[in-house]
């Protein structure tokens, strides 16, 4: 039998400015716990990854498409389900409003040297340390 696969693309939207930061939003739901997210979607049948990723961008966020890159490729088994979760990166133009979608209760810039602490970020820190190998590949720095 195989096994159940669930597909996800996220996206961090980082600002380059004096400080760099980065969007993270909190979800209103069912089955969400409270915390800090990077913006996510699932991938609908036969969507690529990519176009998931921007989707993410138009539909959540109120963001043109617009490049986005690939970072890394996560797989996982979680709640009986093998999770394969594409990382992507894109670059937003500070002072560019951000238009949350219904399904976001709340979305915040926050500077790579403040991120949210580990208890207030969904899935056990995961975004964290998803925000972290992308602030390596692009040589940042967070603390």
């Amino acid at each position: 039998m195989l096994p159940r696969v669930q597909l996800v693309s996220d996206v961090a939207l980082f600002e380059r400015d004096v400080v760099t930061k980065v969007l993270l939003v909190r979800y209103r739901r069912p089955g969400y716990d409270t915390g800090w997210y990077l913006p996510d979607v699932l991938l609908n049948d036969l969507e690529h990854p990519e176009e998931a990723a921007k989707r993410v961008l138009r539909d959540q966020l109120g963001v043109d498409s617009r490049k986005v890159s690939l970072s890394h490729i996560e797989s996982f088994r979680a709640e009986g389900l093998w999770h394969l979760v594409f990382h992507y990166m894109a670059d937003h133009e500070s002072g560019v409003m951000v238009y949350p979608s219904a399904d976001i209760a709340e979305l915040r810039w926050f500077p790579a040297n403040a991120l949210p602490g580990s208890a207030d970020v969904g899935f056990s820190e995961w975004a964290l340390k998803t925000i972290q190998r992308m602030f390596n590949e692009l040589n940042l720095e967070s603390h």
